[in-house]
């Protein structure tokens, strides 16, 4: 089964498994985390280890939420508009970001 969601660091590549709590990876350097959350409870859970405060996951929960740009002492959250492609069909679509 092809996983949507995986860690990615500088030596590896890691499938996730949401239903399992995200372990940190063990290393000093910086990593990228990939989620595609079935539903919200999900995303909720899968953020949990990385100490995001609760008006990021609303805004990332909500689709149709405005483009921003907000730092915080941990990670600056970024929303951007792009285009999707979905077999037969291009849907404009929110991504947010976590750095």
């Amino acid at each position: 089964m092809f996983s949507e969601s995986w860690l990615l660091t500088s030596k590896s590549k890691q499938e996730l498994n949401l239903d399992e709590p995200i372990v940190m990876p063990n290393t000093k350097g910086r990593f990228w985390v990939h989620l595609t959350p079935r539903n919200d409870e999900e995303l909720i859970r899968s953020l949990k280890p990385f100490n995001i405060h609760p008006l990021t996951l609303e805004d990332a929960m909500n689709p149709q939420g405005r483009i921003k740009i907000e730092e915080f002492p941990n990670y600056t959250f970024l929303v951007f508009r792009g285009l999707h492609f979905d077999s037969t069909q291009i849907d404009a679509k929110n991504f947010n970001f976590i750095l």
